[in-house]
């Protein structure tokens, strides 16, 4: 992965961790806006793991949030 697109792996990863419905286009292909999923951890209700990904291209990144409404 080259810094430019690491840098924008980056700044996609401030906007999702703050928004899941976060408006970023694929650092990879450039092609498609990013969604992401979100999964709730039964060992500990206080985290959180949302997954970025593609539609087109299949590309993802993990971030492992601290939900705070709990």
């Amino acid at each position: 992965m080259n810094s430019n697109k690491t840098i924008k792996w980056v700044e996609a990863g401030k906007i999702f961790s703050r928004d899941p419905k976060g408006d970023f286009q694929c650092p990879e292909c450039e092609l498609h806006k990013l969604q992401s999923e979100d999964r709730y951890s039964e060992a500990n209700p206080r985290e959180l793991q949302r997954t970025i990904f593609c539609p087109g291209c299949g590309a993802r990144y993990t971030l492992r949030l601290r939900r705070y409404d709990k």
